[in-house]
């Protein structure tokens, strides 16, 4: 925790120490998943759709995100140094929902996890016009990613029984890398294409089962898991990107 406070307070200063010379950009983004986080298939997944219990694959669709970058020049040749925070939502994918919501019973409901990646990057942006109106650009950094994983709430009802799981995931932290190209329209307007390494997460969580019998608990477990090696959530994403300058 100690690593992490000083970094971002590192990353804060930096921002306020050029905030006069520099230049603000908001953009929104379509975040497709790749590899290990799109990975995974209705078999591969736990009898309650865990996303994390003893799996490397992600089963992650298409998320969104929202983002604000801060550019500071530090030649005069269109290099500058950029500091970049990022929010990202990928739920499970589609397909794999209705797989397994086609297989309840008619007394079985889940809700399903959602990933959210916060990662902040530092790192150099390359800026050249090529006419009045038109500026290409690239940019590659490192970036401290902060993953959480909400909670998944299962239930199913046998007889006069009611069982219920309740999973839940703990925040995890991770190095990684990005990069990133893209075109500015008139001093103001940017599209771009990249791909963030968000690290590999290891997934710290608590498994909580409750079985009910009219109303009343009758049994309760909890189980703890932390898993490593293969285990770990091998986060990858692209981002294509619509921005604006001010």
């Amino acid at each position: 925790m100690k690593k992490t406070s000083c970094l971002l307070t590192m990353l804060l200063l930096l921002g306020a120490h050029g905030y006069s010379q520099g230049k603000f950009s908001l953009h929104l983004d379509i975040a497709p998943t790749l590899s290990d986080f799109k990975q995974g298939t209705l078999n591969d997944l736990g009898s309650n759709a865990s996303i994390s219990f003893g799996d490397p694959k992600g089963f992650a669709g298409t998320g969104i995100g929202i983002g604000i970058e801060y550019l500071h020049p530090i030649k005069d040749k269109g290099i500058h140094l950029f500091l970049g925070l990022d929010a990202y939502r990928n739920g499970m994918r589609s397909i794999i929902k209705r797989s397994f919501n086609a297989q309840l019973g008619e007394k079985e409901t889940i809700r399903f996890s959602n990933y959210y990646n916060i990662p902040i990057t530092l790192g150099l942006h390359y800026e050249k016009s090529v006419t009045e109106n038109l500026a290409l650009y690239g940019q590659l950094g490192v970036l401290y990613d902060f993953l959480k994983i909400t909670r998944l709430e299962h239930s199913h009802e046998s007889g006069v029984v009611l069982k219920t799981t309740d999973q839940r995931y703990e925040l995890s932290q991770a190095f990684g890398f990005a990069f990133e190209a893209g075109m500015v329209f008139n001093q103001k307007y940017s599209v771009s294409i990249g791909y963030k390494k968000l690290g590999s997460h290891i997934i710290n969580n608590t498994r909580d089962q409750k079985y009910y019998y009219e109303g009343e608990i009758q049994e309760e477990n909890s189980f703890h898991g932390f898993y490593t090696g293969n285990d770990q959530k091998n986060i990858m994403i692209l981002n294509l990107s619509l921005g604006v300058r001010f």
